[in-house]
């Protein structure tokens, strides 16, 4: 039988000062004082094991009160994670389509970012079975950069290569946790599912749901708040580019069998409407993605780049950084990613889309093919 770490504790300091009582029993007023301070601690022990038998008591009961309501949770999340895997469309994702690979292969724009992808490989990286090969993860470095700025010259930022080409960097703590709970608050009441902007004329966005992503986002401004202003000056430093023409912070939270199959952050040019939007507010393409983790998931939720073998597990207080276009201002299909499931817990992510517009002297383009 096992007994709490308490009552053998009570029972290893009762045998300790008795056998030290028995030596200083040299008078009838020793005993009396020894007895006395020994039914003091005996009684002291016996109220700390009491109250350490309530607490688990307690917690115990709480466990009964809400496994029902959790099991139920549980199953119903993974219902929707299994469904979700199971409806990836052959049209769009998974590559048993024949007529969609010829199209592909012929060169069809539409289709050019499918044309290695294939949904085994995203849900294998997702099941954490497919891994980054060995000769990759070799040449990969961390490093403390400050930029030569001089508040990160006391605080550099912890830089670590995920990936080289397309370069792909992670940093450690980067979001501090006042900025996590602030942005968690303030999303909370604005949270709605989230939609696939639909670029029409005029201008208008046209807003639909899409069954590729299930979760709830909501959007802060940057002049909303102190923390909005803050992180975006930690983009810029992160980045070395400019946020002027970047969108509001997008907040995004995925509950149980919460996900986002792969696309790209970039508007792909045969998406005319989508482009046209995008100059007319003077903006340009999106350029560069920054996506903050706001929190540890407790099972699933990477982040997948399926054309490049690579899964980043969120960590809370990271953030990863990679440019959508090239530096010819084409479209890096190689940057394909996606969200996995969430199969245990929540996801909470901030992401910062930043544009072409005020980056020319930053990262200056070139005219050539493949750069």
């Amino acid at each position: 039988m096992c007994y709490p770490r308490s009552c053998l504790l009570f029972c290893a300091v009762l045998m300790a000062l008795f056998c030290t009582g028995i030596g200083k029993f040299n008078s009838s007023n020793d005993k009396v004082h020894d007895l006395t301070n020994l039914v003091e601690t005996k009684d002291i022990l016996e109220d700390s094991v009491h109250d350490y038998l309530q607490r688990q008591e307690n917690r115990l009961a709480t466990l009964r009160k809400h496994m029902k309501d959790y099991s139920k949770e549980h199953e119903e999340g993974m219902r929707k994670v299994t469904q979700i895997l199971s409806d990836i469309s052959p049209k769009s994702y998974v590559d048993n389509d024949e007529k969609i690979k010829e199209k592909a292969a012929e060169g069809d724009p539409r289709l050019s970012h499918l044309s290695q992808y294939n949904g085994s490989t995203y849900m294998g990286l997702c099941n954490g079975e497919i891994l980054l090969p060995a000769h990759i993860k070799k040449q990969l470095k961390c490093r403390y950069v400050d930029r030569g700025i001089p508040f990160l010259k006391i605080a550099p930022f912890k830089e670590e290569e995920v990936f080289l080409e397309p370069r792909i960097i992670l940093y450690h703590d980067v979001i501090y946790e006042e900025e996590i709970e602030f942005l968690k608050k303030f999303a909370k009441p604005r949270l709605r599912g989230a939609i696939v902007a639909n670029y029409g004329e005029n201008t208008n966005i046209q807003n639909k749901s899409s069954s590729n992503r299930i979760s709830q986002t909501a959007w802060c401004g940057d002049h909303e708040h102190v923390h909005a202003k803050i992180l975006n000056r930690r983009v810029e430093h992160m980045t070395s580019l400019t946020v002027n023409s970047s969108e509001s912070l997008q907040i995004g939270y995925y509950e149980i069998g919460g996900l986002y199959l792969p696309h790209h952050d970039f508007v792909r040019k045969d998406k005319l409407d989508s482009v046209i939007y995008f100059k007319q507010r003077g903006i340009g393409n999106r350029i560069a993605t920054v996506l903050f983790y706001l929190n540890d998931v407790q099972e699933g939720g990477g982040t997948v780049f399926p054309d490049l073998n690579l899964t980043i597990w969120p960590k809370k207080g990271s953030a990863v950084f990679w440019y959508n276009l090239k530096r010819n201002g084409e479209g890096d299909n190689l940057t394909l990613h996606g969200a996995c499931p969430v199969i245990s817990g929540t996801k909470w992510i901030a992401t910062k889309w930043l544009h072409e517009i005020g980056q020319e002297f930053i990262r200056p383009c070139t005219l050539l093919e493949n750069e």
